[in-house]
């Protein structure tokens, strides 16, 4: 209390000092005081630029192992090998530094879809569901890295490795 009493006591004593000084030195502190202003403000927003950019490196560190898992995971499945034959501790312990990393470095929308994707039941009758509820993690991976997603979908995005017509798999036909 006593605090708030000092800060307002030396608020009121600046504001009668300067309606007591000269027009000319009123003008100069409200000129000065915009010039303070304007190096806090670039100084604030250069500080919250290099934080960014430095998670920025993370988050495409932590991104990235996880495209790794699911480009393995197709590539195993495309030449027969199964994705049955991964290592489960292995596989367990790369879901846990991407679990982690996600949580630290991704946006509320990354950890959103992250969370989702894993609640989610992959038995589905729908071929496609999986694909979708990983479509949506790959989706908000990209906004937050600053990509567009514009004219993408949670579907469409794995046509860049899948041979067929992924919107003929969504049909069954």
């Amino acid at each position: 209390m006593a605090l708030v009493l000092l800060i307002a006591s030396a608020v009121y004593y600046l504001f009668y000092v300067f309606w007591q000084a000269n027009p000319s030195v009123q003008s100069a502190i409200i000129a000065g005081g915009f010039a303070v202003l304007a190096v806090l403000i670039t100084y604030w927003r250069e500080r919250r630029k290099s934080l960014q950019e430095a998670h920025r490196e993370k988050k495409i560190e932590v991104y990235s192992e996880f495209y790794d898992i699911i480009f393995d995971m197709m590539k195993r499945s495309k030449i027969g090998d199964g994705v049955e034959e991964f290592d489960d501790t292995e596989l367990h312990e790369k879901f846990m530094n991407i679990s982690r990393g996600v949580m630290f470095y991704g946006s509320s929308d990354v950890v959103l879809a992250f969370s989702n994707w894993k609640l989610e039941d992959i038995s589905s009758s729908r071929p496609t569901h999986a694909m979708r509820s990983i479509g949506q993690i790959l989706l908000a991976m990209r906004k937050d890295i600053g990509l567009s997603n514009r004219g993408i979908d949670s579907l469409t995005i794995h046509q860049v490795y899948v041979n067929d017509d992924i919107r003929k798999l969504e049909a069954g036909t």
